[in-house]
């Protein structure tokens, strides 16, 4: 999968994602991880989101690689938009999801948003820089 995507050969990745599924083979974040980032790289957003979907009916989820590719994309509104999804599903944010998230809106130029985002990470006790302690 990962010598695919690299290859940038995304329609043959994801008929693999197709094989593995018809042969029982479950998908892990690993390589979901992996053909977003491909996807995100090669600008098939609409195929990163349907992949999250099929993340999401499997119970597997990660935002953070897709949080990054949507905002070196450009997709700030794709990228507020799966902020709430995530919140909604239960999901917190972390460091890593604030400062793409962040990094995003500076490059845009929204900052206003930019700062509403430092401020609900703050919020939530999350500091860059700063590795939360163990409970």
């Amino acid at each position: 999968m990962d010598g695919l995507m690299k290859s940038k050969e995304v329609d043959k990745a994801l008929a693999v994602l197709t094989q593995m599924e018809k042969r029982g083979c479950i998908p892990d974040v690993v390589t979901y991880n992996i053909l977003m980032d491909g996807l995100m790289k090669a600008k098939e957003v609409d195929k990163v989101l349907a992949v999250l979907t099929q993340m999401e009916k499997r119970g597997c989820i990660t935002y953070n690689s897709l949080m990054d590719g949507l905002m070196k994309a450009k997709e700030v509104d794709k990228a507020l938009a799966v902020l709430t999804q995530m919140e909604k599903r239960g999901c917190t944010p972390n460091v890593v999801t604030y400062t793409s998230l962040m990094d995003g809106l500076m490059k845009a130029k929204e900052v206003d948003k930019a700062l509403a985002a430092l401020t609900q990470m703050e919020k939530r006790g999350c500091i860059l820089g700063v590795a939360p302690t163990p409970a």
